[in-house]
């Protein structure tokens, strides 16, 4: 088991699927992960390369309009992650990150970077301030075990300023959801964060880096916006001409 490894399974748990079925007598073993079509392109790349890197195949990437697809046909593949301990199939509800990847600190680490770079949002709040000074790490999720599991890691971890809320959210065809978020706020807990657990999706690593740089960082930017602000193409100060929340 490598950290990269550890990475993948992270990203499978955080916004991926894990899938055998049958097609026409024969079994089709298959992994994806969804992402968003702008803002993860960058990333797609990054998660790939692991695959190829740590098994030595190249995923297919599905396009389509409203997110990317990364999709790998593996059956040993498939079988390493479902036999580690992820569950296929629908697991959105109870998937958890398994014992296999907490065995060790650098596992654990990678692990949650993994879930982090696919299913977390990094925000900056005014908090009465003129600019987005104030950072929120947050996570959204209808498993309350991983939720649960997260919160006890993080808090056991040296995290302060950990939370957690539970919610109902109506669906579009108007289905109750039970939602289970997991909050991390402030400064110090983000760069406690970047330290120790660090990201390797550039949409999350340019909103940092503009904060680190300014001391704030405006919000409903894209990341091509956020690149060109880091490559001092576009000021952030130019943002709040619009009107932000």
């Amino acid at each position: 088991m490598t950290p990269e490894i550890a990475e993948l399974a992270g990203a499978i748990i955080g916004d991926g699927h894990i899938h055998f079925s049958n097609r026409a007598g024969k079994t089709d073993y298959v992994i994806s992960v969804a992402f968003n079509c702008t803002e993860d392109r960058e990333y797609v790349s990054q998660l790939s390369h692991l695959f190829q890197a740590s098994f030595g195949l190249t995923p297919a990437i599905k396009l389509m309009s409203h997110c990317n697809e990364l999709i790998l046909r593996s059956k040993f593949v498939t079988q390493f992650f479902s036999s580690a301990g992820i569950p296929q199939g629908r697991k959105a509800a109870v998937v958890v990150i398994p014992d296999a990847f907490l065995t060790d600190e650098n596992l654990k680490r990678a692990c949650i970077r993994g879930v982090f770079d696919t299913d977390f949002s990094v925000a900056f709040k005014k908090k009465h301030r003129t600019r987005h000074t104030y950072p929120v790490i947050s996570l959204s999720t209808v498993s309350k075990p991983l939720r649960d599991q997260l919160h006890s890691i993080l808090a056991g971890g040296g995290f302060r300023n950990v939370y957690s809320i539970d919610r109902i959210q109506v669906t579009q065809k108007g289905t109750p959801v039970k939602i289970h978020e997991l909050y991390i706020s402030g400064s110090k807990e983000l760069e406690r964060w970047m330290e120790l657990i660090g990201s390797s999706n550039p949409r999350h690593k340019t909103k940092y880096l503009i904060w680190k740089r300014f001391g704030f960082c405006p919000p409903a930017t894209t990341l091509a916006e956020r690149q060109s602000i880091l490559s001092g193409r576009i000021s952030p100060d130019s943002f709040y001409g619009k009107a932000f929340p």
